[in-house]
């Protein structure tokens, strides 16, 4: 699978408007998150052929969505952001990294909401603000 230079940026930018709140390992555990979906190769997410469809995929990553705050904070980083460049160097260090903490996951959510989607499901790790599944189709 190739990466693009887009693909990176249009990540970081995800894991900056998804995560910018969390320490560096909150961060590239969101990473994973992206890299697993965009990985898959059956199921709901097999048809996402570059990391940025994945990130862009319709009301997957709350912090593409139009009325989100989230959004014209990651729209408006630059390089010269410091939470640009985390975001970035955390997708870096997920995508050379073989460990992942969330075993997987291609879910998340912060862990104050319970989302439908998660209903009967027990999430499988849990870092800073958020929990993972990997037990989700």
């Amino acid at each position: 699978m190739t990466l693009l230079l887009s693909d990176l940026d249009i990540a970081a930018r995800t894991i900056a408007g998804e995560a910018r709140g969390e320490f560096k390992d909150g961060q590239v555990d969101v990473a994973h998150v992206l890299l697993n979906r965009w990985r898959e190769t059956r199921g709901q997410f097999r048809m996402d052929h570059t990391l940025a469809a994945t990130c862009l995929r319709w009301k997957q990553f709350s912090c593409w969505n139009h009325n989100d705050p989230n959004r014209l904070v990651m729209e408006g980083l630059t390089a010269n952001d410091e939470v640009y460049r985390m975001a970035l160097h955390s997708l870096l260090e997920a995508i050379d990294s073989p460990a992942d903490r969330t075993l997987g996951s291609k879910h998340y959510s912060t862990i104050e909401t319970n989302p439908s989607w998660a209903a009967d499901h027990k999430p499988c790790y849990t870092n800073g603000g958020h929990k993972f599944w990997n037990s989700i189709d």
